[in-house]
């Protein structure tokens, strides 16, 4: 991975779920990821999308140094990162209600099942076309290398 190109978008895990307020887990399709702006540039640093990873060239990506010491805090030194095509919804968002609890997998040094608790709980929209999910954590939100810190 080579460090010049401009983008602050990182895929954060897969088989992503949530637990909704009323105790019921809903499943994502398969193939949809949590795409985190690291950068806050493009997107709201604490909106996470849950989008169809779309495949992509299988090509190296090229990122700005922090958001390449960013990923390698994330992923470990070994992590393969590549470039993966998705579309990230415009809108319009439906508020479908409040999560208690998001679910994923993630791969890297800290591979493995996670489950992060919201107390209050948050709330997910939806966007039809293209289907996707968006959930919005307060400004004050905590990510970095450990996953999802706070809320």
């Amino acid at each position: 991975m080579s460090k010049d190109k401009s983008t602050g978008l990182i895929i954060k895990g897969d088989e992503v779920s949530f637990v909704r307020a009323d105790g019921e887990e809903y499943f994502c399709p398969p193939t949809f990821v949590i795409l985190h702006d690291v950068t806050g540039k493009d997107l709201r640093r604490c909106d996470f999308y849950i989008v169809k990873a779309q495949g992509g060239t299988g090509e190296d990506m090229t990122v700005p140094e922090s958001v390449y010491d960013t990923a390698i805090a994330y992923f470990a030194n070994d992590a393969e990162l590549k470039e993966i095509l998705v579309d990230i919804p415009g809108g319009p968002w439906n508020r479908i209600g409040e999560v208690n609890a998001i679910r994923y997998r993630r791969k890297g040094k800290h591979a493995g099942d996670y489950e992060h608790p919201y107390d209050p709980p948050v709330v997910l929209y939806r966007c039809e076309r293209p289907h996707a999910y968006r959930l919005r954590l307060p400004d004050s939100c905590v990510v970095d290398e450990r996953g999802f810190v706070s809320p």
